[in-house]
């Protein structure tokens, strides 16, 4: 890791330095600075300085947040210099390590990981380790430029297992050893682009999705109540309730409502008015044919089932496709879907109808 030094003194000229945050014998960065701080670290001038330290090997790695004693996670990583020797792979690569696990300190019971090296990694590992034991210098175990782990070993290690103790919880243990598993896997990773998105432009876009979102509603309420008369108030209803219910399973899950989200609710509205359409224009039709208010509610919702069904199910099953191939947005997009189609099923069936036979049972006949 980096060293720590009182940089307070020249902070205020220097806005690289105003960037770090001091913690214990290191330094740290704040998650919504690491962008800004990559850049810095990347100017000519700061690799300038570096070289002549004396560290013109030195690459740049952000670790993984910490947890405070509550387990809270910390919204600041630690900031790491590798020394490379001007070589593209690190001195160890993943391919030597043979097994990976999470277990337990035999004396405190707390947990660790350990790890087996292979035959052809032995020796480099001897060497690796020796020189971290007399130096006290950390060796950085690091998957995608990201530094999960930088123990000192104790003491020169050749018989190939190995144990990495540390203040770890059973969560990070795991992570630990998955991620030395992960290294075996001849995958490697490059990045082919990088771009920061500011939170003014997420904000935009998170504004002009609400905004298009109360407008779609706005909209379709009206129609309903113009072209439908007092049903179209039971439509309504259902419609709302759909929102209410898509919205408290989304929190209840956990989920963050993004742009991609707000357009599956957009989605839901329509899937949510089509069910009342169509049975409402059945109910119409047997109206016409001059059977009573009741044969006609009864005949409406039995005959439009099947349609409402085949429209949904079609339409979930490609949701249900977007879910599992998809990434991202469109994993978002498509988990706000299945869940708004099947409540549109449930509050345009079922919640319409008992409405519609509760004004029934008062003797108020709605209007279609």
């Amino acid at each position: 890791g980096v060293k720590a030094a009182d940089t307070s003194a020249f902070a205020g000229n220097n806005p690289l330095l105003k960037l770090f945050q001091q913690a214990g014998n290191g330094l740290v960065v704040s998650t919504r600075d690491t962008a800004i701080m990559r850049q810095y670290l990347n100017m000519d001038v700061v690799r300038r300085a570096f070289t002549e330290a004396g560290l013109s090997d030195a690459r740049f790695a952000f670790g993984i947040p910490g947890r405070e004693p509550s387990g809270k996670q910390l919204n600041v990583v630690p900031l790491y210099v590798l020394k490379t020797a001007n070589a593209d792979k690190a001195p160890m690569e993943g391919d030597v390590i043979t097994t990976a696990a999470q277990t337990y300190d035999q004396m405190g019971g707390r947990p660790t990981v350990t790890m087996d090296i292979g035959p052809a990694g032995n020796a480099k590992w001897g060497r690796l380790t020796e020189t971290s034991f007399k130096e006290q210098r950390p060796i950085a175990i690091a998957l995608d430029d990201i530094i999960y782990s930088a123990p000192v070993a104790n003491d020169k290690i050749t018989g190939g297992r190995t144990e990495i103790s540390g203040d770890f919880t059973l969560e990070e243990a795991q992570d630990l050893a998955n991620i030395l598993k992960a290294g075996k896997l001849p995958a490697p990773a490059k990045i082919v682009q990088e771009q920061v998105v500011g939170p003014t432009l997420g904000a935009d876009a998170i504004q002009g999705g609400i905004l298009s979102f109360v407008i779609s509603f706005v909209v379709i309420f009206l129609l309903m109540l113009v072209y439908y008369n007092t049903s179209g108030w039971v439509a309504n209803i259902a419609l709302i309730l759909n929102l209410l219910f898509t919205i408290g399973v989304l929190t209840g899950l956990g989920a963050t409502l993004t742009a991609p989200g707000i357009a599956g609710l957009v989605l839901t509205i329509g899937m949510a008015v089509d069910t009342n359409v169509i049975i409402y224009e059945r109910i119409k039709d047997e109206l016409r044919k001059g059977k009573t208010y009741v044969q006609a509610i009864n005949e409406g919702y039995k005959r439009s089932l099947p349609p409402v069904l085949d429209g949904h199910i079609t339409t979930l099953l490609t949701a249900i496709i977007l879910f599992s191939f998809g990434l991202g947005p469109v994993k978002g997009f498509a988990t706000t879907q299945i869940i708004g189609l099947l409540l549109s099923l449930f509050c345009g069936i079922l919640v319409s109808r008992w409405v519609t036979e509760w004004f029934t049972s008062k003797k108020r006949h709605l209007e279609y």
